[in-house]
């Protein structure tokens, strides 16, 4: 809802908690209300393929389309990309950090949805939205270290949610 709102957000879920759900709701919700295209930033070129193929039989059932981007694209499948983002009919772009910090004058999307893990670099995302023209951004992680936090808060204040499982079998001695 907050993405949905605006408002930046900083999503920690763990493992099997419906990470690729909650990415794929937020896109088609965005798309659905705003137009596209939405974009969702992977750090790697085979987790875009993985996620893609995950959330776009999904929402074509919604009419939505969805398309990879990343740098190890073949000529063809690229140029079907370039030509659905120039002619508008990419709603939803699930694309590598390196292809976006590169990407074409057409994409100029109206949010980005980063999935976070420890490869992200926080500099090179900040060249990516540079490059895209600054757009409204979230990020989504299974976990995330203090430094990777304060990275993302340099680039812009995020309000911090999650569905974090209450460890009970943890012991907590004070010397």
């Amino acid at each position: 809802r907050s993405i949905d709102e605006g408002r930046p957000v900083l999503g920690i879920f763990g493992p099997g908690r419906g990470r690729p759900d909650v990415l794929a709701q937020a896109a088609a919700a965005q798309a659905i209300r705003h137009g596209g295209p939405v974009v969702i930033a992977m750090p790697l070129a085979g987790q875009v393929d993985r996620l893609q193929a995950e959330i776009a039989p999904m929402l074509a059932r919604i009419g939505l389309h969805v398309f990879p981007a990343h740098g190890a694209l073949m000529f063809r499948r690229r140029q079907r990309v370039l030509a659905a983002l120039a002619d508008g009919t990419a709603d939803v772009v699930v694309a590598s950090i390196e292809f976006l910090r590169h990407a074409p004058g057409v994409l100029r999307p109206g949010l980005v949805l980063l999935e976070c893990d420890p490869a992200v670099d926080a500099g090179a995302f900040a060249g990516a939205l540079e490059r895209l023209g600054q757009p409204q951004w979230s990020a989504l992680a299974s976990s995330i270290g203090i430094e990777g936090i304060r990275a993302l808060h340099e680039l812009m204040h995020l309000g911090v949610t999650g569905d974090v499982e209450v460890r009970t079998n943890l012991r907590l001695v004070d010397r």
